[in-house]
């Protein structure tokens, strides 16, 4: 997969907090994509799809690992099941693949 360095600036997100061992993101992640699929408020082919590493797995004890997945929105997100949340990450580093945007913050 090519990468590409660039600067990022701030973007409003739906975003998912995963919280615990990277083994388990992708059950976060599929709880993400139920949640854009049934509100439609981030449709994965209008809308940027972020996962934000808060932490580096090889050195972070696995109960205290924090990413999170995410998906551009231009409204607020109502209070859900899922617990998605709106936030906007900082302006930094992005690590551009071509599935996703891996932000460095």
């Amino acid at each position: 997969m090519k990468v590409e360095i660039v600067e990022f600036a701030p973007v409003q997100v739906a975003a998912l907090e995963h919280r615990g061992a990277v083994e388990r993101v992708n059950d976060s992640v599929a709880k993400f994509i139920a949640w854009r699929r049934e509100s439609g408020l981030s449709p994965k082919e209008r809308s940027r799809t972020f996962g934000i590493a808060h932490d580096n797995p090889d050195t972070t004890e696995p109960e205290r690992f924090r990413f999170d997945v995410c998906g551009e929105v231009s409204a607020e997100v109502p209070p859900n099941p899922q617990g998605v949340v709106t936030t906007s990450p900082a302006a930094g580093t992005a690590l551009i693949g071509s599935q996703a945007w891996v932000l460095k913050m």
